[in-house]
């Protein structure tokens, strides 16, 4: 049986939801984030950007290309492919694809930006120990949201800066521990990430 992805499911729900809206703008879009990542069982609200390197707070990097599809003037749709890095010496890295939608408020020269969405993300290489924690599966699933402002720097060029919380929706770490010779355990946790994201978006089409 495959496993649940929720990107495959939004994927089908926005594209039944657009399906005969005519686009008024597409963006593409360099991302560069920066913040602190930590793992726990259960969510902790309590993960900022600038926590430091202790009780189980590491350093978080995210790159990559973001591409946004503007439909109507209030709503965005919104995917990329990114490189992210969990870690300070030893690290964790893999690929994310994200898939959400994104409201805004304001004129063309400055808007207020807000939205949520689902990612996937895929396994690239990992290095070890991670927070005394072993063994992070090939496949992670979370959700995310997000808030910041969005100023045009040019005609064709805008500058995007927000706030980002990603929490993984399914266990993605694996500890097996116990004593030697004594009984053995396994246990699992979800990362959550918390990070500022700068955006330099660039207009292809306009229609």
């Amino acid at each position: 049986m495959k496993p649940f992805q929720p990107i495959s499911l939004l994927l089908v729900l926005l594209s039944f939801f657009t399906h005969n809206m005519s686009a008024q703008k597409k963006q593409l879009g360099i991302d560069v984030g920066f913040g602190k990542t930590q793992m726990s069982p259960y969510y902790n609200p309590h993960t900022y950007p600038y926590n430091g390197s202790y009780n189980g707070f590491e350093d978080y990097l995210k790159i990559g290309l973001g591409y946004q599809y503007t439909p109507k003037k209030i709503f965005s749709i919104k995917t990329g492919l990114y490189y992210e890095d969990r870690g300070n010496v030893n690290h964790i890295r893999y690929l994310k694809v994200p898939v959400g939608i994104d409201f805004s408020i304001g004129s063309i020269l400055f808007q207020f930006d807000f939205g949520a969405g689902l990612y996937s993300g895929f396994l690239i290489s990992h290095t070890g120990p991670m927070f005394g924690y072993y063994d992070p599966k090939k496949e992670n699933y979370g959700g995310y949201g997000n808030l910041g402002i969005a100023f045009q720097l040019l005609p064709k060029v805008n500058l995007d800066i927000r706030y980002q919380q990603d929490f993984d929706l399914i266990p993605f770490y694996v500890d097996h521990g116990g004593p030697p010779g004594g009984n053995k355990y396994t246990d699992v946790y979800r990362g959550f990430d918390s990070f500022f994201n700068i955006s330099m978006k660039f207009l292809l089409i306009k229609e």
